[in-house]
């Protein structure tokens, strides 16, 4: 095979997470001894690499066979200060990072011979470049992972090396590492979602005070934010609103309105309903809505609600590349940690997040959890780039959104509603506590009648016992502490 001059940012549809730099080669069809001998033509080969090359039990395919590198570094997989062999060459890790980041692919330790090979074909190797091969183990040799690199210095020369890297040997975050990725056969490939959760028997959250069931007001605060001719989108937004889309051409005014009302008026209402009975409240805010009404964030920030970052605007993030939304992250979260004065913990998405969210959360870093999901009644860990990351879930099922689709008519039926859910949950949580979740809207909830069927239900909720009303970032980090991340 030709000799390669670099490695190719791919596009391929295997990637969950954008371009992979990776690399075809050829490897096989050559025997050892031959192999060594077209190694030496192009590079200087250490004693070291010529050593493991010579051993019985070096070996090379019979016949020649095409594969596929791709190359990455310990930032790819969460670490952020210094990671180890050990880590990287984890079975399980490799499993789990493929899981998360490929789709019908997977990636997995390379044959021996990749690293001769690839000190042949790999002609364009940047100066200074140390490149690392996750090589299997060679049977006898010295029971030890010894490790190809090839190089090239400053000098100019080209080298190909070993080395022992016992594992708990450091490895920085700015070396390169191959390994092969490899097609996963439909019959092997793992099912991407996890239908079973917690299973028939559920942990128990052990809830402060013994509590059966925790409940976690949200305030959806997005007015301001949405898309709109104002803010350049072409288009006024309608959604969750008393008439939703007429299909006008140009500014729809009343929709604007109804969203002005939520700001103007509706925050307000819910902001004393929740003081007058000096309950906690949990407020998924978009930064830009929240950087325009500075008399509510004021008052979110005295009050001590806590603020789950709900995007830098009311957009669909499902929608966005992957650059766009690594940016609107990183402005939302600088934004709320100067209107509030302290960063967002949590994060939650319009509707759905992108297949990169989480991943981008967990690149983001200071995230406490987030609830972009609605599968569970208890949060639940997960495993992202290696680092594990606590999920709060969230409900369209108690949720005032069901107004604006005709499913609840009055405050009643809203009340109606959420005392079922809330009777049946601590009804069951005598042996399984649970958490429940009440989402509201600033310009749905905020009107008179509305807000009538949340007092009603504030009121009987309160009056139970074994119930803990609580913050959802309370909810979080009693969760780290009672369920910590499994190791």
């Amino acid at each position: 095979m030709a000799g390669q001059d670099r490695f190719i940012v791919s596009e391929e549809p295997f990637s969950k997470r954008g371009p992979l730099r990776t690399m075809p080669i050829t490897i096989g069809g050559v025997p050892k001894d031959k192999l060594l001998e077209q190694v030496k033509a192009v590079r200087y080969v250490s004693p070291y690499a010529e050593r493991i090359m010579k051993h019985k039990n070096f070996t090379t395919l019979e016949k020649p066979e095409s594969a596929l590198l791709i190359v990455l570094t310990p930032k790819d997989f969460g670490f952020t200060q210094m990671a180890y062999v050990a880590d990287l060459l984890d079975p399980n890790r490799l499993v789990a990072w493929s899981k998360e980041n490929l789709d019908g692919w997977e990636i997995t330790i390379v044959p021996a011979e990749v690293g001769p090979h690839l000190a042949i074909q790999y002609t364009g190797q940047p100066q200074d470049e140390f490149l690392w091969m996750a090589m299997d183990r060679i049977p006898g040799y010295a029971g030890r992972p010894y490790l190809f690199y090839i190089e090239r210095d400053d000098e100019e020369v080209f080298s190909l090396d070993s080395h022992w890297m016992y594992p708990a040997a450091p490895w920085p975050l700015h070396y390169s590492i191959a390994f092969r990725l490899r097609k996963v056969p439909p019959a092997t490939r793992p099912y991407p979602r996890d239908m079973v959760g917690y299973g028939p028997q559920p942990p128990n959250p052990r809830w402060p005070n013994d509590a059966r069931l925790a409940v976690n007001f949200v305030l959806n605060f997005e007015e301001g934010s949405e898309p709109s001719f104002a803010d350049g989108d072409g288009f006024t937004e309608a959604a969750l609103t008393e008439a939703g889309s007429q299909g006008l051409t140009g500014r729809d005014l009343a929709a604007e309105s109804q969203f002005e009302y939520g700001s103007r008026i509706g925050f307000w209402r819910i902001h004393r309903i929740f003081q007058e009975r000096s309950l906690p409240l949990t407020v998924f805010a978009c930064a830009l809505a929240l950087e325009r009404n500075p008399p509510a964030t004021q008052a979110i920030a005295r009050a001590g609600y806590d603020v789950c970052c709900h995007g830098w605007r009311w957009e669909k993030h499902y929608e966005l590349q992957i650059d766009e939304e690594r940016e609107r992250i990183h402005k939302a979260v600088a934004s709320i940690t100067h209107t509030i004065g302290a960063r967002p913990l949590g994060w939650y998405c319009r509707y759905s997040p992108s297949v990169n969210t989480r991943r981008l959360l967990v690149e983001e870093g200071g995230f406490l959890y987030d609830s972009d999901c609605y599968n569970d009644e208890l949060p639940y860990w997960t495993f992202i780039d290696g680092r594990s990351h606590l999920v709060v879930p969230y409900t369209l099922g108690v949720n005032d959104s069901k107004y604006t689709r005709a499913v609840f008519g009055t405050g009643g039926d809203f009340f109606a509603y959420a005392k079922d859910a809330f009777d049946v949950l601590l009804r069951e949580g005598a042996t399984h506590p649970k958490m429940l979740s009440v989402g509201m809207h600033l310009r749905i909830t905020g009107h008179p009648s509305r807000a009538a069927g949340l007092e009603r239900f504030l009121d009987y909720a309160t009056g139970q016992k074994d119930v803990w009303v609580c913050r959802r970032e309370q909810i979080a980090r009693h969760w780290v502490a009672q369920h910590p991340a499994p190791r």
